[in-house]
C-alpha cells in the first residue's frame, strides 16, 4: 500500500523573496477602466475574426483599444457577413459595412483577407457613449472614417 503522505510534494516557496508580491506601487492609484465621450478616436485593431454565429448567421468579430488611451474599456464590433436568405438590399448594406471597416483599416477590398496580417492596424471612428443594462457603460462604434478622409 502507497502511503499518501510520500506523495505529497513541499510546494512552499523554498525562500522569502518567493513568498509574497510587492508590485511597487498602491493599485488603487490604478484608475478603473472608463469610456469615452461621443467623438472621433484612433482605433488600433486587436482583434479580427470571423465567426459562425446561429441564428443570425456569420460574422466578423472585431476589438479594439482606443490609441494612447490605456485607461479606456475594449471597444467590440461584429459586422455580419451576407448570407443567401438575405435580400439584396440587406446583402449589399452588410458588405458595405465591411467595406468601410477595411478601408479604415488598411485592408484590401478585394481577394481573400488573412486576418492576422491587420491586427494592429489603426484607423479613425465615430465612437458614441451607450449604457448597456448588463455591462453599464460601453462605446460603440457609430462610423468608421475612411483612411482618405
Amino acid at each position: 500500500m502507497v502511503d499518501v503522505k510520500d506523495e505529497v510534494q513541499d510546494v512552499s516557496p523554498e525562500t522569502e523573496e518567493e513568498s509574497f508580491l510587492d508590485l511597487g506601487e498602491d493599485l488603487d492609484e490604478i484608475p478603473d477602466l472608463s469610456t469615452v465621450a461621443d467623438e472621433d478616436y484612433e482605433l488600433r485593431l486587436v482583434t479580427f475574426e470571423k465567426r459562425p454565429g446561429k441564428a443570425k448567421g456569420p460574422f466578423l468579430f472585431t476589438e479594439y483599444e482606443l490609441v494612447g488611451m490605456p485607461d479606456t474599456k475594449i471597444v467590440r464590433h461584429v459586422m455580419m457577413l451576407a448570407t443567401a436568405k438575405d435580400s439584396e438590399r440587406k446583402a449589399k448594406n452588410r458588405k458595405r459595412a465591411i467595406k468601410y471597416f477595411y478601408k479604415c483599416f488598411g485592408i484590401p477590398t478585394s481577394g481573400p483577407v488573412v486576418y492576422a496580417d491587420y491586427i494592429g492596424n489603426s484607423g479613425w471612428a465615430t465612437l458614441t457613449e451607450e449604457t448597456d443594462p448588463v455591462y453599464g457603460k460601453q462605446n460603440r462604434i457609430a462610423r468608421f472614417r475612411a483612411t482618405e478622409e
